[in-house]
């Protein structure tokens, strides 16, 4: 089963996403930037799906940052999510790695990015 880490820190979104997904994916999750590099320096994950902020430690800008110095040795399909298109469209502008494709806009695009993945594990 393909590992996916989400890291978001309202948890009506990871409740719903780990509901969905449990039968799909073995999910870690993680509340803000700094434990998601933990558990990104201790296991690989086949996916990643970021909010771009937290109410904890960090940002996406943060981990994204990370997986970049670790790319060679990192193949994660990395996905965005936020309800900022602005803040999502820097971000991407930032990093060769990620794409307009990536992002998904919330709430609509969460939902979608969800049936997405359940497809690709089918």
């Amino acid at each position: 089963m393909n590992r996916l880490l989400y890291v978001e820190d309202e948890t009506d979104f990871t409740e719903y996403l780990e509901n969905e997904l449990r039968d799909h994916f073995d999910i870690t999750t993680a509340l803000d930037a700094s434990e998601a590099i933990g558990l990104l320096t201790a296991k690989s994950f086949e996916y990643i799906i970021l909010d771009i902020s937290y109410d904890g430690i960090g940002s996406a800008k943060n981990i994204l940052d990370f997986l970049e110095v670790i790319k060679s040795h990192n193949s994660s399909k990395i996905y965005l999510v936020s309800g900022d298109k602005f803040k999502a469209t820097e971000l991407i502008s930032l990093y060769d790695f990620l794409n307009m494709e990536d992002f998904y806009l919330k709430p609509e695009g969460y939902f979608k990015l969800i049936e997405i993945l359940k497809i690709k594990e089918s």
